[in-house]
């Protein structure tokens, strides 16, 4: 399946979305639901890719849970996880795992980009709590806050699109 169509419609919901992030750091619950419908509706369109059984879930599901997780641990938005597990489901299943793994590389890759910019944006603080070692309040400006999530999730889309350039095109 050739899907360049959904590809271009995830790319622009993403840039939208990430934007909206960045702009309110908070990811309205609408667009989980705009993308449950569309799921719904590409289930009776492309029946043969959008299957209702418990491997198609799979994915979803599990980064659902592990967003919760990250927001218990206040990593990242509920409204990020949530918007996550709808995105997943937008994603045809046998591609579930190759945008698990770019979503994987552009975390870890975002991640240490900030902590070198908060790090080095803070450097004399962080240089005064590491000697004073106040390790609490040197936590607090390393990892701060909750980051946008949903550029994150765009960057990983992008790269996903570039290694599956073939099939989708």
């Amino acid at each position: 399946m050739k899907f360049q169509a959904l590809y271009l419609f995830l790319l622009l919901e993403l840039t939208a979305v990430s934007y909206l992030d960045l702009k309110y750091n908070k990811i309205s619950n609408y667009w989980s639901v705009i993308n449950l419908v569309i799921f719904i509706i590409l289930f009776f369109i492309y029946p043969d890719f959008f299957i209702l059984q418990l491997s198609t879930f799979y994915f979803p599901i599990g980064v659902l849970l592990a967003g919760f997780l990250l927001f218990w641990l206040n990593i990242m938005g509920a409204g990020d996880a949530k918007y996550l597990f709808t995105f997943y489901l937008l994603v045809p299943c046998v591609y579930h795992e190759a945008l698990f793994y770019e979503l994987v590389k552009m975390t870890v890759v975002v991640s240490l980009c900030l902590l070198v910019w908060k790090v080095l944006k803070s450097f004399s603080m962080v240089i005064v709590f590491v000697r004073s070692g106040e390790f609490k309040q040197l936590a607090g400006i390393i990892f701060g806050k909750k980051f946008a999530y949903a550029p994150v999730l765009f960057l990983a889309w992008i790269f996903f699109g570039w290694s599956y350039r073939d099939v989708i095109w």
